[in-house]
């Protein structure tokens, strides 16, 4: 009891400073926010510690973690947006000097900022660099005890759901899907940005991302091409924020959003697909098919002695997971969707197992440094705990709903990167669409595929589908092999640890600058506009410019890009790529190394830092 009591009075008198300490700032003026959230962000590095309005300054601590050895700058022209609208000048700030470029170390960085005062009735603030597309943005800055609330439009207030409509069956359809997107909470100033991707038959995920950003209403409308329904990802602000949509060609999608939360959140769905969408889209929902994805269980399945109780243990989690399925409260619909998600994770998790098991190994050991060797011999070790032949034998005999549903290819690539197999159902019967829509996949990730494999195709659809894309890729590699300084796939046959020296031994007597980018990556994009003017100024230097890509990169959209940028370039295969990585010591892009006229390298650098590549191109041809 005497314990009880000194906790209780401890209680007290801790409860009494921060009584105290509360009635300071309000008697100061100062309005405090000590539990700081935020919503809408273009970026994941910064951590919100405290905002106090002062009669003087709105003052914002933050932390900021980055890589280390990467490059960034706050800019002067950095300044707040209240919820009233008005603009807050960046004053000063701790830490950090405006508008230079800093490297870090890779360590947590704490940084105060001073802009011009707020009112104090202020209820969230918008963090805004210059404006310009890729700064970075941060809206509804906020104390957590303020809530945002959504102020539903008319129109959505009285959505209903039809808890009986099917999933739909998969038919081609050459023809667009559109998504309507209204944003509740929206605020022009930081520029909000939606992305898409597009229909499953692009080789690269990334390059079918296409940015859409709402108009002055909040309001965007996205097409989509698909020849197929297919479930695709938007992406709310940065990529973190991903919601799954299913759309079918030739219909609309209604989506009410509101991005003023940590994780932007669907209010509801109209339109096709209306109840799938929004269900699908809740947390609790979303939770069902993560059985293959927590750690707990993937640690079960690794502990397990030997490969048949390894087996038996994922089809008790498939077994499990399948009934709490059927025992939520969802629309058939839904069920049947997560049902296949779930039956993927299970075929997925067996089928890689080393790769699944290899990549929780590194989740939970980041201290371990991990080149491609190591990696390769991890892989191995974890293969030899579950064969691949193995467990293809062993889902071969599971009657997956995955293999036979007529709505199975709504999945889109988790669908169509699966083993085009002549799978059955329980009562032997093939789908044999699912077949052909696999095995055309399949097709279109070769920049050439075999006339024979198209022969295997009978549905009419698909075979329209894939002789337009075909053409297509006959018209793509005519034009990129009529490129000068061009080598599309030229050095395959190189050996990867060869590649690097293959490529340099080229430009003997030179100094070379290589520039390791992919088509899809902005900051690749920002670094050849930045060197354009170096390379004038260097003209004279005897200086070549080397630029290396992967199958990472979709090849019309690097074919694109290319036309722009002076040098050679090479599009190696993946593994030459990881090489080259490994060689660097760095898998990030852009990736810049300077070699001199022997071929040695003198110098190597991650992300985008002009004036330093210039002034090691100068040293090094001095």
């Amino acid at each position: 009891m005497k314990n009880l009591k000194q906790i209780t009075l401890a209680a007290a008198l801790i409860l009494g400073c921060a009584t105290l300490a509360n009635a300071k700032n309000e008697k100061n003026g100062d309005v405090v926010w000590a539990d700081v959230t935020h919503g809408y962000t273009t970026t994941d590095e910064f951590t919100f510690r405290r905002v106090t309005l002062t009669d003087t300054a709105t003052i914002v601590a933050f932390d900021f973690d980055y890589p280390a050895g990467r490059k960034f700058k706050f800019p002067k022209s950095t300044h707040l947006v209240t919820d009233g609208g008005q603009q807050l000048k960046l004053l000063r700030m701790e830490g950090a000097d405006l508008g230079q470029w800093l490297t870090t170390d890779g360590t947590t960085q704490h940084y105060v900022m001073h802009f011009e005062p707020a009112p104090k009735s202020t209820r969230w603030l918008h963090y805004v660099e210059t404006g310009k597309p890729g700064d970075w943005n941060i809206g509804y800055i906020r104390d957590k005890s303020r809530k945002m609330a959504a102020d539903l439009p008319a129109e959505w207030r009285k959505v209903k759901y039809d808890r009986r409509a099917p999933l739909p069956a998969v038919r081609y359809a050459p023809d667009s899907a559109f998504i309507r997107v209204h944003v509740v909470n929206y605020s022009p100033s930081i520029g909000i940005q939606i992305y898409h991707s597009d229909d499953a038959f692009k080789k690269s995920v990334r390059e079918g991302m296409t940015i859409v950003t709402p108009d002055e209403k909040g309001e965007a409308l996205i097409r989509v091409k698909i020849p197929f329904a297919t479930v695709i990802r938007l992406y709310f602000g940065r990529y973190g924020g991903s919601r799954e949509v299913l759309l079918q060609p030739g219909e609309m999608a209604e989506l009410l959003v509101d991005m003023s939360g940590e994780k932007s959140q669907i209010l509801h769905c109209k339109g096709a697909s209306a109840t799938l969408n929004y269900e699908s889209s809740q947390p609790e929902c979303a939770e069902l098919v993560k059985v293959f994805a927590a750690n707990e269980n993937l640690e079960r399945l690794g502990q397990c002695p030997s490969a048949e109780t390894r087996l038996a243990c994922a089809d008790s989690l498939l077994a499990a997971g399948t009934s709490a399925i059927n025992r939520s409260p969802w629309s058939e619909a839904t069920k049947a969707y997560q049902r296949m998600r779930l039956e993927y994770g299970y075929s997925e998790t067996l089928r890689d197992f080393a790769s699944t098991m290899g990549q929780l190994y590194r989740l939970q050991h980041p201290e371990v440094p991990m080149n491609q060797t190591r990696w390769d011999s991890l892989k191995t070790v974890y293969r030899d705990c579950l064969p691949p032949d193995v467990a293809e034998r062993h889902l071969a005999g599971k009657p997956l709903e995955l293999n036979w549903s007529p709505s199975a290819a709504i999945l889109g690539r988790r669908f169509f990167s699966l083993a085009a197999k002549d799978t059955k159902d329980a009562n032997g019967v093939t789908n044999q669409l699912n077949y052909e829509l696999r095995r055309a996949y399949q097709c279109m990730q070769e920049v050439n595929y075999a006339d024979s494999v198209l022969a295997t195709i009978h549905d009419s659809g698909i075979r329209q589908l894939l002789d337009k894309l075909h053409a297509e890729e006959d018209s793509l590699l005519a034009e990129i092999k009529s490129r000068k300084n061009v080598f599309f796939h030229e050095l395959d046959s190189v050996a990867p640890d060869r590649i690097l020296a293959e490529i340099i031994g080229r430009y003997k007597g030179h100094v070379v600058l290589v520039d390791v980018w992919e088509s899809w990556c902005g900051p690749c994009r920002r670094g050849h506009e930045q060197m354009v003017p170096v390379k004038k100024e260097l003209a004279d230097r005897n200086i070549r410019y080397v630029y290396l890509s992967s199958p990472s990169s979709d090849p019309a959209m690097w074919n694109k890009l290319i036309a722009d940028i002076e040098g050679d370039h090479y599009f190696l295969t993946d593994e030459q790529m990881r090489a080259v990585a490994n060689e660097l010591q760095s898998a990030a892009v852009p990736t810049y190394a300077i070699y001199d006229a022997e071929g040695n390298r003198i110098y190597k650098q991650r992300g985008v830092d002009t004036k330093s590549l210039k002034a090691q191109l100068l040293k090094a041809t001095e």
